[in-house]
């Protein structure tokens, strides 16, 4: 029986994320045809099928997930190996563009990039998910990471984890509410909110929306997450990443106020169809995938 090859671990890494097997032979670069031969090995060597194909693309099967993650982890075990191997002149190139939210790049694109050896090769863009997703679109970034209620459509799209948005504010303020607050509730109170754009802003409007409410006209709309605490340590009521309101409410003496509705959102890691990554950005992408398989973002802290 032969052995496997450093490219079928390539492939089955790319089978529970990318949605043909023509977006796999682009990120590849090779032929179509050379990747339908190798799946259909590996099918052939496992005794059934991967995936199931049809005119739409390719849907992984069970056993695809865990082949994916297991070959997913023994290439970031050779991913080190290679960097460690590889002198900073021989590793010169076109640089990685990674755009991110504003969530993602405070909480956790720093962790991730400590873990990768190349980082110096890695240009930062942080933006609103709006922008990011333009960014991507574009070709201007490789990577780039989001939040929102939904996936931004054309675009591959990886869940890294789920957070929430909560209500927070001064326990001054929030004594003077009803609480739980009401969808109803919260819009009385003119929240100051996330510009139009935001991942934060569209899950809100999401929320507001299953209730048949939206935004009062006149809001205060803040840039970012610290602009939003700021607003918060004055005593507004503020709609923030949950995440950054327990983090910061010892600090700033801050309160989440109970709601009765939820605001949950999925943090994605997004590319282009079949876009042909960089060694850097491939590496950065498997990375981020072995690390959020293992503990999805929303379970860790850092």
């Amino acid at each position: 029986m032969r052995e496997l090859d450093i490219g079928d671990a390539l492939v089955l890494e790319l089978l529970d994320h990318q949605p043909s097997l023509s977006a796999i032979a682009r990120e590849l670069a090779v032929s179509q045809s050379a990747i339908s031969q190798r799946l259909a090995r590996l099918e052939a060597r496992c005794g059934s099928p991967l995936v199931v194909r049809s005119s739409g693309g390719i849907t992984p099967l069970p056993l695809a997930f865990q082949l994916a993650h297991h070959a997913r982890a023994a290439l970031v075990q050779l991913d080190h190996v290679d960097a460690l191997l590889t002198t900073p002149r021989a590793a010169s190139g076109p640089r990685t563009v990674i755009a991110a939210s504003l969530t993602i790049a405070d909480h956790y694109l720093g962790s991730w990039l400590a873990r990768l050896n190349t980082a110096s090769q890695i240009d930062i863009a942080v933006g609103n998910s709006a922008r990011t997703i333009a960014r991507v679109r574009a070709g201007k970034a490789d990577i780039g990471f989001v939040e929102g209620p939904h996936a931004p459509p054309g675009l591959v799209s990886w869940e890294l984890g789920h957070d929430a948005l909560v209500v927070a504010t001064t326990p001054t303020t929030a004594a003077r509410l009803a609480t739980p607050l009401t969808p109803r509730g919260l819009c009385e109170t003119n929240p100051v909110v996330r510009e139009v754009g935001s991942g934060t802003r569209a899950v809100l409007d999401a929320a507001l929306a299953r209730a048949g409410l939206r935004l009062p006209v006149g809001c205060a709309v803040a840039n970012s997450t610290t602009a939003l605490l700021d607003a918060a340590a004055r005593g507004a009521v503020v709609v923030v990443a949950e995440v950054a309101a327990v983090q910061q409410a010892p600090v700033r003496e801050l309160t989440c106020i109970p709601t009765t509705f939820a605001m949950p959102r999925t943090l994605r890691m997004v590319t282009r169809p079949g876009a042909q990554l960089g060694v850097v950005a491939t590496r950065f992408t498997r990375l981020v995938r072995a690390i959020t398989a293992s503990a999805p973002l929303g379970t860790q802290t850092s």
